[in-house]
């Protein structure tokens, strides 16, 4: 039902993930369903913090997908320190190929439902700079988050997005 509501964001998915998962024992640990249980909350009912402790049940395991998800759900919260720091241990663990792609396609589509949650174009640079390597998206992420929201919101942030263009532009 993920793959599914992943192609067509139909609410009808998310209640069916959710009656799937009630028919599981809350205390599962098994890494697809901690994984599945995050979406399910966040998507349902954007509870963060449930998301999250279904995320840190992971912490034993060496995969970064859970990682990219701790690290999504920090910034949309609006801590970018803690996203992105999640972000680098992501980086430093295996992952199955489409996860980059499925986390980029989540972050988008959620910009697209909440234009107020501007602060995930940073993340959204740093995504595309630091893992997919693609320098022209990552100035694009980087100015579109310097471009919204309030100057006195994520200061330095904005600095850094600021000073990482720079150096994206006089490497080119």
């Amino acid at each position: 039902s993920v793959r599914r509501w992943t192609k067509t964001h139909d609410p009808a998915q998310i209640a069916e993930m959710g009656r799937y998962l009630g028919k599981i024992s809350a205390s599962y640990d098994e890494y697809g369903v901690c994984l599945l249980r995050s979406i399910f909350l966040f998507l349902e009912a954007r509870d963060v913090k449930g998301a999250m402790a279904a995320l840190k049940r992971c912490k034993k395991i060496s995969d970064g997908a859970w990682r990219y998800s701790l690290g999504f759900l920090h910034a949309y919260r609006g801590d970018l320190r803690k996203a992105i720091q999640e972000y680098r241990n992501a980086m430093m663990l295996p992952i199955e190929p489409p996860v980059i792609a499925e986390v980029e396609e989540f972050i988008c589509w959620v910009l697209d439902v909440e234009p107020n949650k501007y602060q995930l174009h940073y993340c959204l640079g740093f995504l595309n700079w630091k893992v997919k390597e693609d320098k022209v998206q990552t100035i694009k992420d980087f100015e579109t988050f310097l471009s919204l929201g309030r100057k006195e919101e994520f200061t330095i942030e904005r600095e850094l997005a600021a000073k990482w263009i720079s150096e994206i532009q006089a490497e080119s």
